[in-house]
């Protein structure tokens, strides 16, 4: 279901009036169902990758917060609360690219091997909700959050509909207790979400879509442009890719408010940033945090020698670029951008 669907704007109204009806104790089980509702009407069978990622670090975390494990023990079990929701995504977003890329260099050399492709659909939503999971999963580990002992409220945390499909990427101790906590109906609320979604619209329908007609046409018929008209749809492209998800990050930001969650902000006038630092502090917020505070400061962050920091620095970078596409061109985007 797309924010910008007919669907959603029956499904959301409908949601907000029946969740403010309901007493407090039930609406997350509303929320809950709601929200798996929304998901499914892109592909059902997706639905049980969401389940099992859930169901996992679900698990994994109530064992590491009873802390009655060894420290081996604790890091298998923060293992296997990583290594499951991330080799789903793994599976569904870069193996048939690591395939691809094993074939092209074993070709290369003259060896033909030919390696099987799966081809699958890739989840919706599969990159946002894994790096929540994993993050809460690390985040009981490190003792920063307690282990959630409702399953449902766990679950409605991992996909509560405005941020499932495209974010922002929530973090455990910011969200549960808001989820928690009785909500009511607010004017400032529902005005400041209202202007959220509205603003969030406009990007994404007036401005991002409209581009997107000049600028693919011009990429997907590259050969017949000049210079001139590639430069522009370079230049547009830019825009386009901003308004798109900072546009539905508003979306779902103004959804939530009216509900009376507040989310990360994810995008803060990025293309205003006086250098790259400060341009990575503004745009895409929340999946930069995450991979500081569970890449780039576990591998030793800026507290090693000069060496190693760069090295930091180029994998969380690299990790990075990955994380946007299954493709040479956005590794090599994260690359150039560390040097930047």
């Amino acid at each position: 279901m797309l924010f910008t669907s007919l669907s959603f704007l029956l499904f959301f109204p409908t949601v907000c009036i029946l969740y403010y009806c309901m007493p407090h104790k039930v609406r997350w089980i509303f929320l809950l169902l709601a929200s798996y509702y929304f998901y499914i009407n892109w592909q059902p069978v997706y639905a049980l990758i969401l389940l099992v990622t859930t169901g996992v670090t679900y698990v994994c975390g109530r064992v590491l917060g009873e802390r009655q494990l060894s420290s081996v023990g604790r890091k298998a079990v923060l293992a296997v609360g990583c290594i499951i929701p991330l080799g789903f995504l793994f599976v569904f977003k870069y193996y048939d690219f690591l395939t691809r890329t094993i074939f092209d260099v074993l070709d290369n050399v003259g060896v033909r091997w030919p390696l099987p492709e799966m081809r699958l659909l890739l989840p919706i939503g599969i990159s946002f909700y894994t790096f929540m999971a994993v993050g809460y999963v690390v985040d009981v580990y490190r003792g920063t959050v307690k282990a959630e002992k409702s399953l449902g409220l766990y679950a409605l945390f991992v996909s509560f509909f405005p941020q499932v499909t495209s974010g922002p990427i929530g973090r455990a101790g910011e969200l549960i207790p808001q989820l928690k906590s009785p909500q009511y109906l607010k004017y400032d609320n529902v005005i400041c979400g209202l202007k959220q979604m509205l603003w969030g619209y406009f990007m994404k329908l007036c401005v991002s879509d409209r581009l997107a007609i000049y600028v693919d046409a011009v990429y997907g018929n590259i050969a017949h442009h000049n210079g001139t008209s590639i430069l522009l749809a370079s230049l547009l492209y830019t825009f386009q890719i901003y308004a798109d998800f900072a546009g539905y990050s508003l979306i779902a930001i103004g959804a939530a408010r009216i509900m009376g969650i507040r989310l990360a902000e994810n995008f803060r006038r990025p293309y205003f940033s006086k250098n790259i630092k400060e341009f990575w502090g503004r745009w895409h917020i929340t999946l930069s945090h995450w991979f500081r505070d569970y890449v780039y400061i576990p591998l030793g962050g800026n507290r090693v020698s000069l060496g190693r920091h760069l090295s930091n620095l180029m994998i969380t970078f690299l990790l990075s670029g990955l994380w946007h596409g299954a493709e040479w061109n956005f590794i090599l985007w994260g690359g150039c951008t560390e040097y930047s």
